[in-house]
């Protein structure tokens, strides 16, 4: 690894190769959906989805969660169960045209940090007699975050670099 700073100029380290195997139990995560057809011209659809971050659970190669208490404890203490909708609206103007619109929220996985998300998007859809289609969509972000933060503490008088997420 090579890297260049303005403090400690030029850096070189190097390290023998190294093999470490682990496992990571990802979150639980749940859907329910409920759709339906009115007049055979609007279609509705509502989607709901559960994820449990915070259950996310790291063991080395025997499964044995010991070797990761701390990180488990990190996922559990940063991280928590969110829940995200999307509905959607099609409404077929002609027997080949449709109109299409929706809405998106997903939840902020981070305890403390909001970085939630709300989409809109509207569409036109062709469906010819013949199987051929054509869809076109636009789609929005509705807020806008902003966020400020470091990756870790200063140290020795060197302040940490502050990151900003934002999504405009």
């Amino acid at each position: 690894m090579s890297g260049y700073t303005s403090i400690y100029k030029g850096q070189s380290l190097s390290s023998p190769m190294g093999v470490y195997n682990y496992h990571i139990t990802t979150p639980l995560k749940w859907n329910l959906g409920v759709g339906y057809i009115f007049g055979g011209r609007v279609a509705l659809a509502l989607d709901y989805e559960g994820v449990n971050y915070s259950g996310a659970v790291m063991s080395d190669a025997n499964y044995n969660r010991n070797s990761f208490v701390d990180e488990n404890n990190g996922i559990t203490n940063t991280f928590k169960t969110v829940s995200n909708f999307r509905f959607g609206a099609e409404f077929r103007a002609t027997p080949v045209f449709y109109i299409r619109a929706g809405y998106n929220y997903y939840d902020s996985s981070i305890r403390d940090f909001d970085n939630s998300r709300h989409y809109a998007c509207v569409g036109l859809g062709y469906r010819s007699q013949s199987g051929f289609f054509f869809d076109l969509a636009f789609q929005m972000q509705c807020n806008r975050n902003s966020e400020s933060y470091t990756l870790y503490n200063s140290y020795g008088g060197v302040n940490a670099p502050v990151l900003t997420e934002s999504s405009n």
